[in-house]
């Protein structure tokens, strides 16, 4: 059993990194398609709670790392940010205990195909609401850089991007545990999909408003001087 909590563990960091992976700063983006397949393999077998928690908490340790920077303000931002990383991984174990109930009852592999990408989307969307709520950790996010495939966010939004995410994972997590070219068919049409939103015209029509960014390369403490601000 110990034998057993341990590899639960271990998969669950690993599952973790491999969603923080793709997240905007490196470029991976294009992994996003199989990146959720560890967290997948990881809903096997009993502890979804405890498992899916540690890979939630490792996701948000990994892709919100900037956070630790507060720390030339105040040293207690550290356990500060660690609570808020707790709190996000709430979700994440969550939806591991939920689905894990359902799949008891519906084990069809169509449940899973249904089931996963509503599911993560829900939970996804559910953290991003609230007064703790990080805008930084979605997984439409990590396509951020290939505009052929996101267009579909103009239609349906982005947590549609998610789903079909999440449902292209599942189908070649499909493909793999089952050994079946359907599922990994399932998943090239519903990237094909994505690709044909991008032949669809977007109307560009809109109220125009501007925009400043400023570099990275600023400290926080500049950016946070009033008297920089006309410069910045």
């Amino acid at each position: 059993m110990l034998i057993s909590r341990t590899r639960k563990a271990l998969l669950g960091i690993v599952a973790g990194a491999s969603m923080a992976l793709i997240m905007p700063g490196l470029p991976l983006g294009m992994a996003s398609f199989i990146a959720l397949i560890p967290f997948l393999f990881l809903l096997e077998n009993g502890g979804r709670f405890v498992s899916s928690y540690i890979c939630g908490f490792v996701f948000f340790l990994i892709n919100l790392r900037w956070l630790f920077t507060l720390t030339r303000f105040d040293a207690l931002a550290i356990p500060g940010v660690l609570l808020l990383f707790a709190y996000l991984a709430v979700f994440f174990g969550l939806f591991g205990l939920i689905l894990g109930a359902i799949r008891k009852r519906w084990r069809r592999d169509s449940s899973l195909l249904m089931l996963f990408p509503v599911l993560f989307t829900l939970f996804e969307i559910l953290r991003n609401v609230g007064p703790l709520a990080l805008g930084f950790t979605s997984l439409y996010q990590s396509l951020y850089s290939y505009p052929v495939l996101i267009q579909i966010a103009a239609y349906l939004g982005p947590w549609s991007l998610t789903a079909v995410i999440a449902f292209v994972n599942v189908a070649l997590y499909l493909a793999i545990r089952r050994k079946k070219a359907l599922f990994a068919i399932l998943a090239a049409g519903a990237i094909s999909i994505l690709l044909l939103f991008s032949l669809l015209p977007v109307n560009d029509d809109g109220m125009q408003i501007k925009v400043a960014i400023v570099s990275s390369q600023v400290s926080q403490e500049e950016k946070l001087d009033d008297r920089n601000l006309f410069m910045l």
